[in-house]
């Protein structure tokens, strides 16, 4: 799933600020929305065979007008770069998930429910490896491609859940328990 691939690449570059292919797949995903004329131009800027990363920093401090956005994502990523080596990979998605509103924008694309969904069963596969670190873990992804090891959409909805209804909508259905509030 794409929202899996932006989180791969991101973890893939804040272990490695020098996967040019992963900071260029981050700036031009709904994370950040850079576009590519954008992207282009830094990548044009600079001397040849400099890494992406250090031609988006010196774009940046030339604090040209339109460049906001690259501002922000320059911010986030240095502050995630210097919490990659620090936090389990579970907690440093949270974080990015929260400072970024990632779940949200997914929500608002087609088929956003469970492209949000995915995006926290991701979160639950690094808990159970939080053993591992960034790098770890996204080798841990890759050969989880390459072995073709096939991940369920996360459920859309989780059977031991509270359902509001009314009492008609209730009537004929199997539950356990029902609450009646409110009964005056």
């Amino acid at each position: 799933r794409q929202e899996i691939y932006d989180m791969q690449n991101l973890l893939s570059f804040l272990s490695n600020p020098r996967d040019n292919h992963a900071l260029i797949g981050i700036l031009r995903s709904p994370i950040f929305g850079i576009t590519d004329d954008i992207i282009h131009l830094i990548g044009t800027s600079g001397f040849a065979g400099q890494p992406f990363w250090q031609k988006l920093k010196t774009m940046v401090a030339q604090r040209n007008a339109g460049y906001e956005s690259v501002a922000s994502a320059r911010n986030c990523l240095s502050s995630w770069i210097a919490d990659a080596g620090c936090i389990p990979v579970n907690e440093l998605l949270r974080r990015i998930i929260q400072a970024t509103s990632y779940d949200i924008v997914l929500l608002s694309l087609p088929n956003g429910h469970q492209r949000s969904r995915n995006l926290w069963k991701l979160v639950h596969v690094a808990t159970q490896n939080e053993h591992m670190t960034c790098s770890q873990f996204v080798e841990h992804l890759k050969l989880m491609r390459e072995f073709r090891v096939k991940q369920a959409d996360a459920p859309l909805d989780n059977g031991s859940a509270v359902k509001l209804m009314t009492i008609h909508s209730s009537k004929g259905l199997e539950f356990h328990a029902v609450a009646l509030p409110i009964l005056g």
